[in-house]
């Protein structure tokens, strides 16, 4: 099953980095954003209402999965899209 995965990160973040080679390594294909860029203002103020500070922010089909470095996050995953 294909899932549109899309990962909000920020420059010099280590659990970004750490999420995104958990997800190349579970062979999930996603598209990773800068959550500071302009074009990504919406999701920043999103963030920042609900209170999800911590990155990366990880979204699934255009839903919010989880934030913060979850390798559970990414097993569950793996095996949906598997």
């Amino acid at each position: 099953m294909t899932k549109k995965v899309t990962v909000y990160d920020k420059d010099n973040c280590p659990k970004c980095l750490h999420t995104e080679m958990q997800l190349k390594a579970r062979g999930i294909s996603f598209e990773t954003k800068n959550i500071f860029d302009e074009e990504n203002t919406d999701i920043l103020e999103w963030a920042q209402v609900t209170g999800n500070r911590t990155m990366p922010l990880v979204f699934v089909d255009g839903e919010f999965a989880w934030g913060d470095n979850r390798p559970d996050k990414v097993e569950e995953l793996a095996k949906l899209v598997e």
